[in-house]
């Protein structure tokens, strides 16, 4: 039994590419330096990950790319979600509201959560950003699959790496697993 805690504990080491002290879903040497380009205005774009450890977080990090959001977002926030058994997601921890996220190409954006974020070593949580903006939608740093149906599923299979909600007008407290779709690319999170 030890040997499968062991063993349990590298795989999610590997997967995870954490360290003490931070989480970056995906690994940070996975998927190169894709743009997440083609997200419609409103789209939740969620990562999933099993928590490493028992600790608590304060922050969640993304970058952008090629594209900065466009003028005037009303909406730009990420957050992290509880992954039930059964796969719906419970709001866990948010950033308040800030239409400068995002404004500069090439650039990092870290913020505080509202409130810490304790995560439970073993449990299943999505980290996510939306914005929402009547103009560009920024193009964050991320991984990709192939864009077909089967990218879509495999991304999906349980346990879910990837996904994203769409029509939302801010973060929303709970998700129902069907609602959730599959997508081909996902921005990068790394959460201290």
């Amino acid at each position: 039994m030890a040997e499968l805690s062991l063993l349990r504990s590298q795989l999610m080491a590997a997967q995870l590419d954490y360290t003490e002290d931070v989480i970056c879903t995906p690994p940070r040497l996975s998927g190169g330096a894709s743009d997440t380009a083609g997200h419609p205005s409103g789209a939740l774009i969620l990562s999933y990950f099993t928590a490493p450890k028992d600790k608590t977080y304060a922050s969640i990090m993304t970058a952008t790319r090629t594209q900065a959001a466009g003028a005037t977002p009303s909406i730009c926030r990420m957050a992290v979600y509880e992954v039930a058994a059964n796969g719906d997601l419970t709001l866990s921890a948010s950033t308040p509201n800030d239409t400068s996220l995002w404004s500069v190409i090439n650039s990092e954006y870290e913020r505080n959560f509202s409130s810490p974020f304790a995560a439970r070593r073993g449990q299943r949580y999505a980290a996510g950003y939306l914005c929402v903006t009547a103009a560009a939608i920024p193009n964050l740093v991320g991984a990709s699959v192939v864009a077909t149906s089967f990218g879509n599923s495999l991304v999906r299979l349980n346990p879910p790496v990837w996904g994203r909600l769409l029509s939302q007008t801010d973060l929303p407290n709970s998700v129902p697993v069907g609602s959730i779709l599959g997508i081909q690319q996902m921005s990068k999170f790394v959460i201290r």
